[in-house]
């Protein structure tokens, strides 16, 4: 009997930690993921869980999807700096469609004005924001070819006689076996000579000729290697930068034209509050003149 008892307990250990824990893990480990991340689907699913949770109130799942809006575009900067990437601008659009479609179907005027305010509020700071994104794109500086000139335009802009370091050869001694310092037959002694006046040459002006200026190798032939592959890297990376501008440029403008909607939306929805009023008025008005002219004797 204690056996089987401490079997079902096991069990519901293990069963408990299936249940709770792994779903718990997955949940922290897709908390700061990214689009194109492994993670990144439980992260959607668990927003979804928090919004049909949260559904019966419409203020409550409105604010959810702001938060949501905001979350995606943190996601889309990571990517932009991290990765040139523009995945998460896409994600950051459809978010915002979404939102847009829940705010304008919520049924309550008042709590729909104050969700359309608060996107609005939300979205403008948004749009800021990509701009500043847009201005970093533009001004990243891309690598350009080398600044060396080669070897023939500083000879030519240079009045300095150029010369390629060259290494110069060391003479080797010539080697004198003692046997042919042996068979030299020795000299006699001749008779001194008297010395005889030398004439003393006249000095004369030399033209000291210029320094030579020394080029490394790596400095010739750094000039003379620019080769297509730097002028082609160059160019994709401008075809690239192109189209994270465009991308960016597009979110921006969907994302002003949402909030020109949703300004309409506050608007119908305040005129809506305004018109439920004057007829609530009415309706209490002619109530009372109702009741006035029941209550007058006959």
């Amino acid at each position: 009997m204690a056996a089987q008892f401490r079997s079902f307990v096991d069990s519901f250990i293990w069963a408990f930690l299936i249940v709770f824990f792994i779903p718990t893990t997955l949940i922290v480990a897709s908390w700061k993921a990214s689009p194109g991340d492994i993670f990144y689907p439980v992260k959607i699913v668990v927003e979804d869980v928090a919004l049909l949770v949260v559904s019966p109130s419409p203020q409550t799942s409105g604010s959810l999807r702001i938060k949501y809006t905001e979350r995606r575009f943190a996601e889309a900067r990571t990517l932009l700096a991290t990765k040139q990437s523009v995945t998460g601008l896409t994600y950051l659009e459809k978010q915002v469609e979404v939102t847009t479609q829940a705010i304008a179907q919520t049924s309550d005027p008042q709590t729909r004005q104050q969700l359309a305010r608060e996107y609005v509020l939300s979205l403008s700071d948004i749009s800021t924001a990509l701009v500043e994104e847009k201005a970093v794109v533009v001004q990243e500086p891309n690598p350009g070819p080398s600044q060396t000139k080669p070897i023939e335009q500083i000879a030519q802009t240079s009045s300095v006689p150029i010369t390629q370091a060259v290494p110069t050869p060391t003479p080797t001694p010539p080697v004198i076996s003692r046997q042919t310092v042996a068979n030299q037959p020795q000299q006699q002694p001749s008779s001194v000579a008297s010395p005889k006046p030398t004439p003393t040459p006249t000095p004369s002006t030399t033209p000291t000729p210029p320094p030579a200026v020394r080029l490394s190798p790596s400095v010739v032939s750094s000039g003379s290697n620019d080769s297509p592959s730097k002028s082609g890297g160059s160019a994709s990376q401008k075809v690239e930068q192109r189209i994270v501008v465009q991308k960016i440029e597009d979110t921006h403008k969907k994302i002003e034209d949402t909030i020109e909607e949703l300004q309409e939306i506050a608007k119908e929805a305040k005129d809506m509050q305004t018109q439920n009023k004057d007829n609530r008025e009415k309706g209490e008005g002619r109530e009372q003149q109702e009741r006035a002219e029941s209550s007058k004797p006959r």
